[in-house]
């Protein structure tokens, strides 16, 4: 259900950058390798989408212990997406009630995790404290970027501080 979730996450990409791209979704070994692909059409792309996406909402759980892992909301998430851009908002809406109406997200409104007891705004820790164990039940994937030395499950405040200190201070 991961595998083909990312593989509709990348198909998502790739048409959304280059139009119509060869599908291919049989694996690749030396026996079938080949160069001579044919471009599909971005309806042939989005039917695959939606069959790899309905597939992973049924096999994946709804909400991970880890939010930095691939679930179910993330496929709901992705194939409502997938059918607003084929102008069917009435099925996406069917699809993403689950993340709209069901009781496992919400909109973060009062302070949470470690500064839930200081003055400022939720805004803010929704990306401080991306983790469903701060407290975070806005977030449905958080896409982590530092060393498992520092986090295992990784932090946002590390990566926040870390991308401007290493990439934007010093342009």
């Amino acid at each position: 259900a991961e595998a083909r979730f990312v593989r509709a996450w990348a198909y998502r990409h790739l048409t959304y950058s280059y139009g119509d791209v060869p599908l291919s979704v049989e694996e690749i070994t030396g026996l079938n390798y080949r160069t001579d692909w044919e471009r599909n059409s971005v309806a042939d792309i989005r039917a695959q989408m939606k069959d790899d996406l309905d597939f992973a909402r049924k096999n994946l759980p709804m909400r991970r212990d880890n939010n930095s892992r691939i679930s179910g909301a993330m496929a709901i998430h992705y194939l409502g997406e997938t059918l607003l851009a084929e102008g069917k908002p009435k099925e996406a809406a069917e699809v993403l009630k689950p993340l709209c109406e069901g009781g496992e997200y919400e909109l973060m409104t009062e302070r949470f995790g470690k500064n839930a007891a200081n003055e400022g705004c939720a805004f803010i820790d929704v990306f401080r404290s991306p983790m469903y164990s701060d407290g975070n039940r806005e977030v449905i994937f958080a896409f982590l970027n530092t060393e498992e030395e520092n986090s295992s499950f990784g932090t946002a405040e590390v990566y926040m501080k870390s991308s401007y200190k290493n990439y934007y201070s010093n342009d």
